[in-house]
């Protein structure tokens, strides 16, 4: 580089150190970079039908670890449902089920116990276990809208939930019985018959694909007259089968003693090579028991409302369209903050925010994550660039709630043509909380949402 050539770069140098640290009004006349803010960006905004969501893939490390299961009274949304499924598999073939004499058999669902249990959860809950009769396949996807036929009932129980305690069991080990602290769960015994059938079975437990077609799996279900929306860490389940076993007892001459009848365990694991899915249906034409439609119902698939809903599971969806982002072609996109506010408050306690906001967008009719998402998880592995988390500010008598998400990278595509100018508001993660907002929309007199863009404008 020739000497004039350096003199130019340090000054370039320079001249930008200077432009990132000097304090002053962005867009005022003596800015020489022209740039320029604005927070008056039209939005056409309304509520659209939620999409399904995966709740199993056969790559381990993106298994769901936990999954939904009740049903939900939400007197804005209307009433969900979530049901899970999953396959259990031997940890050993061949057990040697002879001489043997059924104790119990024992299903364990281990709580997920992060605030993620929803609705009335200090309320009498019951869970219904069914055996499956429609085979599941651990090397398929499956999705939110499949749900699998059941045969019989297997066991049931009405309790209330303890989410959050620890207590003791009596397991079998070795030739005794020892005392083990389990993590909270909720325990479900199945039924005796079921356990025999189990225990007269061994011969179909001498390899994985054998026991899977005898025995498919189960269903997880909540009552017809629950109101709260469970989060188990399925992943983690299991069914044992407690029994006693006549055991042969030798003398030091080889020659037959005595008769011993030995307290024995068996597992059937719920684990990362077994098929998991959950069946959502968030019916909007129900609220309670009263066959009205939920309010939300009012706000869907027309523009510009006040209001917007956006709900997990397979649950509504706002839509944030951007008419006239053509205005801005040819700028270049600094920054891009959108900020929405929550507009209702009511009972937080049964239904908290979501933790967490997503944006996507729309690639060949499925919705994904936007680039700034992307780049935010691959750069800082979590939403630390992106945003999307919740911060509230009491202001007056006034409490304000909003979550700010940078759309930097995607508002930029939209002005160059790239993208189209809609982008979709959704919770994560979707597929494994039951929770909801209602925010203000671009009509709302109070909380509308808002779009700050720095724009440079080259001229």
């Amino acid at each position: 580089m020739t000497p004039s050539g350096v003199i130019l770069l340090l000054a370039i140098v320079v001249l930008m150190t200077e432009a990132c640290t000097k304090t002053s009004l962005i867009g005022s006349p003596d800015n020489d970079l022209n740039i320029e803010t604005t927070d008056t960006v039209s939005m056409i905004t309304t509520t659209i039908q939620g999409d399904t969501v995966r709740t199993y893939t056969p790559v381990s490390n993106q298994q769901l670890p936990n999954y939904l299961v009740g049903r939900l009274d939400d007197p804005i949304f209307g009433n969900s449902t979530a049901i899970a499924y999953a396959q259990t598999r031997l940890l050993t073939t061949a057990p040697g089920f002879e001489r043997t004499t059924l104790d119990s058999v024992i299903l364990a669902l281990p709580y997920v116990t992060n605030e993620r249990n929803h609705g009335n959860v200090n309320g009498t809950q019951t869970i219904i276990i069914s055996r499956l009769s429609e085979s599941m396949d651990a090397a398929e996807q499956y999705y939110s809208n499949k749900s699998f036929e059941t045969d019989e009932i297997l066991g049931q129980k009405t309790f209330v939930p303890n989410v959050s305690d620890s207590f003791n069991i009596l397991v079998p080990e070795g030739d005794t019985i020892l005392e083990k602290r389990v993590a909270a769960q909720l325990r479900i015994p199945l039924s005796s018959s079921f356990g025999n059938e189990l225990l007269a079975n061994g011969d179909n437990m001498t390899a994985i694909d054998n026991f899977l077609e005898y025995f498919k799996g189960i269903e997880i279900k909540g009552g017809t007259q629950n109101d709260a929306m469970l989060n188990f860490a399925v992943q983690s389940s299991d069914i044992t089968l407690f029994y006693s076993q006549e055991d042969s007892l030798f003398d030091d001459d080889g020659n037959f003693d005595i008769m011993e009848t030995i307290a024995k365990k068996y597992t059937f694991a719920i684990n990362s090579f077994s098929a998991k899915s959950a069946y959502y249906n968030n019916n909007r034409d129900i609220v309670g028991n009263a066959r009205i439609d939920a309010p939300v119902k009012e706000y869907m698939n027309n523009g510009n409302n006040d209001l917007i809903f956006i709900q997990s599971m397979e649950g509504v969806t706002s839509k944030v369209t951007f008419p006239y982002v053509n205005a801005l072609a040819g700028k270049i996109i600094n920054k891009a903050e959108l900020t929405v506010t929550v507009a209702n408050r009511d009972n937080l306690e049964a239904f908290p925010l979501p933790e967490q906001l997503l944006i996507l967008m729309n690639v060949d009719s499925n919705l994904v994550i936007i680039e700034d998402v992307a780049i935010s998880i691959n750069t800082s592995g979590g939403f630390d660039l992106f945003g999307g988390g919740f911060e509230s500010e009491i202001i007056g008598a006034t409490t304000y709630t909003t979550y700010t998400l940078n759309v930097s990278g995607h508002f930029q595509d939209m002005v160059d043509g790239f993208r189209d100018n809609s982008i979709y508001l959704t919770t994560q993660p979707k597929a494994q909380i039951a929770n909801r907002v209602v925010l203000g929309g671009s009509g709302h007199s109070e909380f509308p949402i808002k779009l700050k863009v720095s724009y440079t404008d080259i001229k």
